[in-house]
């Protein structure tokens, strides 16, 4: 089914057809996941309450199953600014638009003296963004990564300072962080894109540990977060991005 949208752009009006799409997100599994942050993995074990068990195969009526797992190393996820205030917000709280006008970009991050890779001034040609109201970051980082321990790749605070200052509310990464895995608890690049402590936003948030396909060209797409009903500060995400049809 193809539908025409206006969308917060330049380009006014847009049409996307809703067979055509990529899904970006790594989904949290019993059995294959991405890790970060030291996170254990996922948990799924079958609910049993009595001589009843919620396995089919272990002769249960039915499955039914308790699921333990951490937004924020088990998968994709988004998050809001609740993730560093000290004032509860949740995602819940935010207003996440059903349609977003969307631009993918791919950088090169830059290798520091230090071993780090950072995403800075040098990784992109920034001032060449098309206004937009979310923008999505790929550094071609493969499926199911282990990142914990690994020091990856994370952003300059002035990059995500610049990306909010240029009117983007919504940043999406492959990266586990937008901020350094071992940063003294500064998250300075959360809170140059959230403006946190001047301002509690209800219009922003950031997505992470996605999976881009390297196949998937830069351009502009409509956007769909669709968010998990937990009532706190991240959840996990199914990222959908539909390619224009003009």
């Amino acid at each position: 089914m193809k539908i025409t949208l206006s969308l917060n752009n330049e380009l006014k009006e847009c049409q996307i057809n809703t067979t055509n799409y990529y899904c970006i997100s790594q989904f949290i599994s019993p059995t294959q996941n991405t890790n970060a942050y030291f996170i254990p993995p996922a948990h799924f074990t079958p609910f049993v309450a009595g001589s009843f068990i919620g396995n089919i195969n272990l002769g249960g009526a039915c499955n039914c199953e308790n699921i333990t797992f951490n937004a924020h190393g088990n998968g994709t996820h988004t998050e809001c600014v609740g993730h560093i205030s000290k004032e509860k917000v949740s995602m819940q709280n935010i207003n996440l638009p059903l349609f977003i006008d969307s631009q993918l970009i791919k950088v090169k991050p830059t290798l520091k003296e230090n071993g780090d890779l950072i995403i800075d001034n040098e990784s992109y040609n920034w001032d060449s963004l098309k206004p937009s109201t979310a923008i999505i970051i790929s550094t071609n980082q493969p499926p199911f990564v282990q990142f914990s321990g690994q020091n990856p790749c994370y952003f300059d605070p002035k990059i995500t300072h610049y990306l909010a200052n240029k009117g983007f509310n919504h940043l999406l990464t492959d990266l586990p962080s937008v901020d350094r895995e071992e940063d003294s608890g500064l998250l300075l690049a959360h809170k140059a894109f959230f403006n946190y402590p001047n301002q509690i936003s209800l219009d922003k948030s950031i997505t992470e540990l996605c999976f881009i396909e390297s196949g998937i060209a830069e351009s502009n797409y409509v956007l769909n977060i669709q968010k998990a009903a937990f009532d706190t500060d991240a959840v996990p995400s199914i990222i959908t991005i539909f390619p224009y049809e003009y």
